[in-house]
């Protein structure tokens, strides 16, 4: 029975050097995926958002989720 839905249901078209693109088709390989390199995209940028926020001051952290707050509604009503 075919698959009605998708686990990503949004797509992030972003610009990047061709080294990086090599790399995560490599890393792709490496890991199994034979080259195609969107779960290590995702993987790498889910990490690094987590670290970022992470890192992020008390102060800072709490101006950051208020914005956060505010962008999740936003989608919300748009979408």
């Amino acid at each position: 029975m075919p698959k009605k839905t998708t686990d990503f249901p949004e797509q992030i078209n972003l610009l990047c050097p061709e080294d990086t693109t090599i790399m995560l088709i490599a890393i792709a390989y490496y890991r199994g995926d034979g080259g195609k390199y969107a779960g290590p995209a995702r993987d790498f940028i889910a990490t690094g958002i987590r670290n970022w926020i992470e890192a992020l001051a008390p102060k800072d952290r709490k101006r950051f989720d208020e914005i956060l707050a505010n962008v999740k509604i936003t989608r919300n009503l748009s979408g």
